[in-house]
């Protein structure tokens, strides 16, 4: 049975939705045009390669246009879909776990990968900052927990989502989509931290948590899930210091003033 909703509760509803619906606005289009001017800017990415064929390279190139409409496609697919109640499962949206898609990786998939790995992890620690503040207010809208397991839809994750499905489905060939993705997320980061500014600001300024910098400040990563889990992570946190020092001196303020008024009186 579900639970009466009041005109107060249906229209704080309607505004939350809103709220995360002009947040989604707000944001698509200016990953849409990051994502543009990067993918136009590759014209040299497999002009030296060893694995890529001229003639991959023209397709390559011939395609970008097809790959940035299908990039906001997909994004505002996923968006969408978040903001419906449908959770990301924790794999890539694309996932293969069909026998079809194995095989051997070559020495330069391992490579791409590698990098591809490399560059994301920059991105999720370059905009860690901001996106802590857009967790505490995605958690707000959404009426979730405000977790570390969060599915915030306007997280790297779901860039890297719309990138890796785009860049996957118009080059399907591994040594295209890699390569692409790892230029791509190089690319982007510097400018999407400034996106996750904006959307931060825009969120404050229709009053979803306005004033946030007490609540970034009692986050922490050694802080757990469950409040009624406090205890028992402090009491890990002092088992793990050691025990303390007892060679301790304890000195009066006035001591301290006499020593550094009179150096020669520090007993040694």
């Amino acid at each position: 049975m579900r639970p009466h909703r009041g005109p107060c509760d249906s229209r704080a509803a309607a505004s939350t939705s809103r709220a995360s619906g002009l947040g989604a606005r707000e944001m698509r289009p200016y990953m849409a045009e990051l994502a543009r001017t990067s993918i136009e800017t590759t014209n040299d990415l497999f002009e030296l390669s060893d694995f890529v064929s001229r003639t991959e390279a023209q397709d390559f190139q011939e395609k970008r246009g097809e790959w940035v409409k299908k990039f906001d496609v997909v994004l505002l697919d996923l968006f969408d879909r978040r903001l419906a109640g449908d959770r990301r499962k924790g794999r890539r949206p694309d996932f293969d776990a069909s026998l079809s898609s194995l095989r051997v990786l070559t020495s330069f998939d391992h490579d791409k990968q590698a990098a591809l790995t490399a560059a994301t992890g920059f991105l999720v620690r370059f905009t860690k900052r901001e996106l802590e503040a857009m967790d505490l207010r995605v958690a707000e809208l959404l009426g979730e927990r405000a977790t570390r397991e969060l599915d915030n839809p306007f997280s790297p994750t779901y860039l890297l989502d719309a990138l890796g499905v785009t860049s996957r489905a118009i080059y399907p060939v591994a040594k295209i989509w890699r390569p692409l993705m790892e230029r791509l997320v190089a690319d982007i980061t510097p400018s999407a931290n400034k996106v996750y500014i904006r959307l931060n600001r825009f969120l404050a300024d229709r009053n979803v948590l306005p004033d946030i910098k007490a609540a970034l400040r009692a986050r922490s990563d050694l802080w757990p899930e469950d409040d009624k889990d406090l205890l028992p992570a402090f009491s890990r946190l002092m088992s793990e210091a050691g025990p303390l020092p007892t060679d301790i001196v304890n000195q009066t303020a006035g001591d301290t003033v006499c020593q550094q008024a009179n150096p020669e009186l520090i007993t040694q």
